[in-house]
């Protein structure tokens, strides 16, 4: 199985802004926890230790949003 590019700098950081074709990209290679991850991140906003902190208590799901 051959490695997967990921779209990196040439210092291999992420951008800090991606645009939503790089999102859906790294978002197609992931599956399992860490989709659900990186989704989170990219489509709430979050930071990595407050997604990793979520709990169900924290989601309001009837309005589709993250409590404080």
């Amino acid at each position: 199985m051959q490695a997967k590019s990921w779209p990196c700098n040439l210092h291999g950081q992420f951008p800090v802004v991606i645009i939503r074709k790089e999102v859906k990209t790294v978002l197609s290679r992931l599956s399992g926890d860490m989709w659900l991850v990186v989704s989170l991140m990219c489509g709430a906003g979050l930071r990595l230790m407050k997604c990793l902190q979520l709990r169900v208590q924290g989601i309001d799901f009837s309005a589709n949003q993250v409590k404080e």
